[in-house]
């Protein structure tokens, strides 16, 4: 017998075992049922799969725009910093003015 006929002969004796009645295997009917239940949770799975999917993007898209107001404020807050300091340095200025000015008046008057 050639190696075709083997596996032929072979494929034969598993179908006649699937279809003949076995007292041991569960009903047809229950495999059915077992296989519809199985079909509908990976549906969904699947379907749940697709809402994790869109909500990953929306939560990626979210990230983004924190990411980018993140580096606005950090902007505005080096930018506030230097103005800040700017400030400071004309307020010492002033204050030396104005120090120096009292300074001269009193002087001035005890002169007087």
């Amino acid at each position: 017998m050639s190696q075709a006929a083997g596996c032929q002969q072979s494929r034969m004796q598993r179908l006649l075992t699937y279809l003949r009645p076995d007292t041991t295997a569960r009903p047809r009917q229950v495999l059915q049922a077992e296989l519809a239940a199985s079909e509908a949770r990976c549906a969904a799975l699947e379907v749940s799969n697709g809402q994790l999917c869109l909500q990953q993007r929306h939560d990626m898209q979210q990230s983004e725009e924190l990411q980018l107001q993140l580096c606005q404020y950090r902007d505005r807050s080096e930018a506030l910093l230097v103005s800040k300091a700017l400030l400071q340095e004309e307020v010492i200025k002033h204050l030396k003015v104005h120090y120096s000015r009292q300074a001269y008046i009193k002087h001035t008057v005890v002169v007087i």
